[in-house]
């Protein structure tokens, strides 16, 4: 049988993990993300996101949201292809997949598609541990 962990935990584990990422930042980049997470990435950035204090919502069922950003300016042409936070000091911590709002990406826009000098604004960013 493999090893399986309550959704309680899960959370906890959630909770404790994005107070890490307070007052870090959310890198939207272009492509397809490198094949390991050590690894580092020439993608194009398109946009950044400052990530606040408490960036998210207690985490519920194994998985947390991201609390409403503010919109950011298009740095760069390209199709939002993939997403990693960094913790304030500028450590990775997460890399996950960009989708069109209900199109099941890790975090959703309503257009991935940023055109240059545009404003961009997050639908939807969830955080989710597997069982």
């Amino acid at each position: 049988m493999a090893t399986r962990t309550s959704e309680t935990l899960r959370s906890a584990q959630l909770d404790l993990a994005t107070a890490q990422l307070a007052g870090g930042r959310l890198l939207i980049y272009d492509g397809a993300p490198p094949p390991d997470f050590s690894d580092t990435t020439s993608a194009p950035m398109l946009a950044a996101f400052n990530l606040g204090a408490a960036p998210f919502a207690p985490a519920a069922g194994g998985s947390a949201q991201l609390y409403p950003l503010a919109p950011v300016v298009v740095q760069r042409p390209g199709v939002a292809g993939w997403f990693r936070i960094l913790t304030s000091s500028g450590e990775p911590q997460h890399d996950g997949t960009i989708s069109a709002t209900g199109a099941g990406g890790d975090l959703e826009f309503d257009n991935p598609l940023f055109s240059t000098a545009g404003e961009c604004s997050v639908e939807r960013l969830t955080l989710t541990l597997p069982e």
